[in-house]
């Protein structure tokens, strides 16, 4: 099935994402919009790709979610990467700046530069701001 036609069907698709991390070195929002998702490159590796339930780690969901990936080169060679843990779980939480980077990153093409900071600077300030309603009203978009 080409789960390319949808982004949110793409973000579970494991051919999908292992294709967009081995071609950008991460997974981002924006892999799931249009121009990756029709992409030709990305599409012809996704079509390499096949998923094999590792058992070893199946029997520790949900409690933990690992991820083991084996790429094997049309030269015979193979690479592998595995995690115990995602970036951001608990185990392995995100930094404040990591965090933050992050939320400018997702806010920003929404409600732009200025406002994604203004945001970020009022939630950094939510425990002592008087009044919490300007942050709901500093997300509407125009």
């Amino acid at each position: 099935r080409d789960n390319r036609r949808n982004g949110c069907l793409a973000q579970v698709a494991f051919p999908y994402l292992h294709a967009i991390a081995l071609l950008s070195g991460k997974v981002m929002p924006e892999h799931f919009l249009p121009p990756t998702l029709h992409n030709a490159g990305v599409a012809k590796l996704s079509g390499l790709s096949s998923v094999i339930e590792d058992s070893n780690l199946s029997e520790h969901v949900p409690g933990r979610r690992g991820d083991s990936v084996v790429s094997q080169f049309s030269d015979g060679k193979c690479a592998d990467a595995s995690v115990s843990h995602s970036l951001g779980d608990f185990e392995d939480p995100l930094s404040a700046a990591e965090v933050e980077q992050k939320f400018l990153r997702l806010t920003t093409p929404v409600v732009g530069v200025t406002k994604a900071f203004s945001l970020l600077e009022q939630i950094l300030r939510l425990e002592t701001l008087s009044d919490v309603t300007a942050i709901a009203s500093a997300w509407h978009v125009t």
